[in-house]
């Protein structure tokens, strides 16, 4: 379920930033000529929509990576109860524990 949901974020991230990168393309493709007030409002539009845009990719970078930390925590609580032999109240000497990391 937790790939799942990374997955899920990754996309919607490669979305992001497919759109971040349009807006960008577009606005240094514009020519320079005398902008109308509506020409300006758009351009600002824009711009805020690429703000929002930039803003909402850092989130889920944060968001993406906060999975994947908690996904490794769990993997490696996992691999060392099975190293130590699962829930068992029995402690494992030296050598049964480097004969079980050997697997």
């Amino acid at each position: 379920a937790a790939q799942v949901a990374v997955d899920a974020a990754k996309a919607e991230l490669a979305v992001a930033r497919a759109k971040a990168e349009g807006a960008a393309v577009l606005e240094v493709a514009k020519p320079v000529p005398k902008l109308s007030e509506e020409d300006v409002l758009a351009e600002a539009r824009t711009a805020a929509e690429a703000s929002k845009l930039e803003l909402e990719v850092a989130k889920l970078r944060a968001e993406v990576q906060e999975m994947e930390s908690v996904r490794s925590q769990e993997r490696r609580a996992a691999r060392a109860q099975r190293l130590i032999g699962g829930d068992r109240a029995i402690s494992v000497g030296a050598v049964d524990l480097q004969t079980r990391l050997k697997e």
